[in-house]
């Protein structure tokens, strides 16, 4: 393809990936002005260099360069599949594309999800690429995108997080369905989003700048940010308690599945899910609206979400070394996710509901006593550990935390809390380890090491179970 009149045979915004023949794109974020190494890949062979700045020599000048990316992107690797699906929200979009990807298999249809998750098609769970971002960058998925279209895939479901909404890398992607779940406190930052206007602004992009002018957009119907989107111009399917296209008239939870009654079009339906929690419900009627809008008939959707697996590290039972009770792993890091899950945790905790959380560094350190204070409100027992610190000083971070949540037990390590926690439990308690769900590493000082809550807690039961009253050794 040809930018600026010339020629191009690969397109990178990482300085050190360009070749010979190869545009660059000189991206100014907030951490870095790529801009300062345009005379190193001319000297390797940049055919030209996209710049928002004039620049003498073989450049291209544009208002917006990460836009133009992902317009380029999107050009450079066509086609892609014909049926994108997007969630944006704080809570819930990994969720809402399992569900969708599930639905989809089970009507026969070739799809995947993209997420935190990673990539997953086919039953296969792949990291894309080195990138441990929600939604990766314009290149790395518009190129995904065309690798799963050449595998005979035209259904994808995606989350559409806030930073690369923001960053554009999902601008020109062919977006028919676009779902908001809800907002709550998370990304404020020097480095995000100042404010939440500002993250609810760029959440709002989805609607107003990347869903297809003919596409549908399906909105909680309970999350009081919706109205804001009432007025954009293309349909919408209102789902919720107060829905008025597909509205929850009925759920019955226990500790590893519910039954959902939903009401579509003046009938009723219902459905199982093996997956625990009030905020699970709403998730799979989200995913169901989104196919909805794809044009499936409801009642094949039913049958196909009927009996679906909760997503892996969403309230996930992970074992019990006591009579009556659980211990569960959960995603949740941010002050509204932890209070959903503590609230559908309650509904089926007959003893003492526990949660173990921290978190890490450098994020919005202004959520951290907003978590202490819904763990104090929610919880019995409340037990204040590490998350991925990184260069920060953990002791800092869990002081933020505690000091909205007085009855917090403080454990500095979170293989030592996680292991206290679990000796700790009595008949009937429930004990929730929120912050990580599935991921798989710490980032401590700056290295990255493997670590696993849900590896962890099996550990600790197993011992407690083998040896009762002997505490784990660490």
């Amino acid at each position: 393809m040809k930018i600026g009149g010339i020629e191009v045979s690969g397109i990178t915004n990482d300085s050190r990936r360009v070749q010979p023949g190869w545009a660059f794109f000189a991206v100014r974020g907030a951490k870095m002005d790529a801009t300062q190494f345009i005379p190193d890949v001319l000297a390797r062979g940049a055919s030209v260099v996209v710049t928002d700045k004039d620049y003498k020599g073989d450049s291209f000048k544009v208002d917006n360069v990460s836009k133009f990316l992902g317009e380029t992107a999107a050009k450079f690797f066509a086609p892609l599949p014909e049926n994108i699906i997007a969630v944006t929200g704080t809570a819930g979009k990994t969720s809402t594309v399992h569900f969708c990807r599930v639905i989809l298999e089970n009507l026969g249809k070739n799809a995947a999800s993209i997420g935190t998750m990673g990539l997953i098609h086919k039953g296969i769970n792949a990291e894309i690429g080195t990138s441990t971002n929600t939604t990766p960058d314009a290149i790395l998925l518009a190129q995904t995108l065309h690798n799963l279209k050449l595998q005979g895939c035209d259904y994808v479901a995606m989350e559409a997080s806030s930073i690369g909404i923001a960053q554009d890398r999902m601008t020109a992607l062919p977006v028919k369905v676009a779902a908001f779940t809800n907002l709550s406190r998370d990304h404020i930052s020097e480095t995000e989003h100042k404010d939440m206007d500002d993250y609810f602004a760029a959440k709002k992009r989805l609607f107003t700048e990347v869903l297809a002018q003919d596409g549908i957009a399906v909105l909680n119907a309970d999350e009081p940010k919706s109205v804001e989107l009432a007025n954009i111009k293309q349909k919408i399917l209102w789902y919720g308690k107060t829905g008025t296209d597909i509205k929850l008239v009925d759920a019955e939870y226990t500790e590893e599945s519910q039954k959902v009654t939903i009401e579509i079009g003046g009938k009723n339906y219902s459905y199982e899910l093996e997956a625990a929690g009030e905020f699970q419900t709403y998730n799979s009627m989200c995913a169901i609206g989104m196919v909805i809008g794809l044009g499936f008939p409801v009642k094949e959707i039913i049958d196909a979400i009927n009996e679906s697996p909760a997503p892996a590290g969403r309230l996930q039972f992970i074992g019990t070394p006591v009579e009556g009770g659980g211990v569960y792993a959960d995603f949740a890091h941010t002050p509204g996710a932890l209070q959903a899950v503590l609230e559908s945790a309650r509904k089926f905790c007959k003893g003492r509901l526990m949660v173990l959380s921290g978190t890490g560094a450098p994020r919005d350190p202004g959520k951290r006593p907003m978590m202490g204070a819904v763990m104090q409100a929610l919880a019995d027992v409340v037990y204040i550990t590490d998350g991925s610190f990184r260069i920060y000083d953990p002791k800092e971070i869990r002081d933020n935390i505690a000091s909205k949540c007085p009855k917090g037990i403080i454990i500095p390590g979170r293989r030592n809390a996680i292991a206290q926690a679990v000796r700790d439990m009595k008949e009937n308690d429930v004990l929730v380890v929120c912050g990580m769900g599935e991921e798989q590493w710490l980032y401590m000082g700056t290295g990255r090491y493997h670590f696993s809550d849900i590896e962890e807690a099996k550990k600790a039961i197993d011992f407690r179970k083998c040896f009762p009253g002997i505490d784990l050794p660490l």
